[in-house]
């Protein structure tokens, strides 16, 4: 059974395509509550791990 993504997960994905992007998201069931921790789950350096996007 595949989870429903949250609302604001699915809001970026349409964005995305409305720009020609495709947007592939992940998920972690052991949590990445820092960016050492998401860094550390897809074995990049923490300096390549986005926190936040504002959108304007």
């Amino acid at each position: 059974m595949t989870e429903a993504l949250h609302p604001n997960v699915a809001r970026v994905i349409e964005a995305g395509k409305s720009l020609g992007l495709t947007i592939t998201t992940r998920r972690f069931p052991e949590g990445t509550k820092t960016a050492q921790d998401a860094a550390n789950a897809i074995g990049v350096a923490v300096g390549q791990i986005v926190k936040s996007l504002v959108f304007g």
